[in-house]
């Protein structure tokens, strides 16, 4: 299956003009993340991961390992202001 793009959105992206900021919320060991820069990449976006959390010690590990940053902890924990980073979106 093919997937088609807006053509508007399509334009900003050969421009280098569209970015995603995003928060990884339950990232795990980051493959998620992995499939959304890898889709970014593919269609020339900019993207930019500004928070991740996880409360599995070993999953931060191997996040960090992976990343180069390792994870917040429990979300519950993390104060208001550690969670406005400027993103556009949660994933």
């Amino acid at each position: 299956m093919k997937t088609t793009i807006d053509p508007i959105v399509w334009n900003c992206a050969k421009d280098n003009d569209l970015m995603i900021k995003f928060i990884d919320l339950f990232c795990g060991t980051g493959g998620f993340r992995i499939g959304v820069e890898m889709i970014c990449h593919q269609y020339n976006i900019y993207s930019q991961c500004v928070f991740s959390s996880d409360i599995d010690i070993d999953s931060q590990k191997i996040y960090t390992a992976n990343f180069g940053e390792t994870p917040a902890g429990d979300i519950t924990k993390i104060n208001e202001k550690a969670r406005r980073c400027g993103h556009s979106a949660i994933i």
